[in-house]
């Protein structure tokens, strides 16, 4: 009866964790290392802006960029149109407006997946209405390039991929935490049943 228990118990440990690692995975275009301090707004721009990177993962499931509000925010907008580099085929359009803007923040564009992506390259534009502007740090990343109003540029908007997946490194991560805590609690109930 104990054995079916415990069997029951990994059984359920193991589904659980396997929910719980499909999770909304990030891919940095910008240098982490780098101390957000470092960050450069770009202000109120009247012109595209435009981010080429390469893409890590099979799938693209929504782009994150860091943004900042500079006064009142009412009736800002931005549109962000991604396409691949190659074809020049538009593969998501999004629009956010001032209720979903945050100041200092990371705004998620989302849009339907998009398939085959790994190893390509893709431009991201954003066009902004309105006090919004964008962040970047002042170095340029291997295999990206900026531009803004049609001028390459020096810098890397701080910008990252996001592919909704399994995750394996969260799914290893979780079942140690929960197989510890279980070994845990029955050496607990061995210790006070005697």
């Amino acid at each position: 009866m104990k054995q079916r228990k415990m069997i029951i118990c990994a059984v359920l440990m193991l589904v659980f964790a396997y929910v719980y690692a499909h999770v909304a995975k990030t891919n940095l275009i910008y240098d982490k290392k780098l101390d957000s301090s470092d960050y450069i707004g770009l202000g109120i721009v009247q012109t595209t802006i435009e981010q080429e990177f390469i893409c890590k993962e099979d799938n693209l499931d929504a782009i994150a960029v860091k943004c900042q509000l500079l006064g009142a925010a009412e009736g800002t907008k931005i549109h962000m149109v991604l396409k691949e580099c190659a074809s020049g085929s538009v593969v998501a359009t999004v629009d956010a407006d001032d209720i979903e803007i945050e100041n200092g923040k990371f705004h998620t564009f989302s849009f339907e997946t998009v398939s085959g992506c790994r190893n390509k390259s893709y431009r991201a534009s954003f066009e902004i209405e309105g006090a919004a502007g964008l962040v970047i740090q002042p170095e340029t990343q291997d295999d990206t390039k900026l531009i803004i109003g049609g001028e390459e540029k020096e810098g890397t908007l701080i910008l990252k991929t996001v592919t909704n997946r399994f995750d394996l490194e969260t799914y290893c991560v979780l079942l140690i935490i929960l197989f510890f805590i279980s070994a845990f609690f029955r050496f607990l109930n061995r210790l006070f049943s005697r």
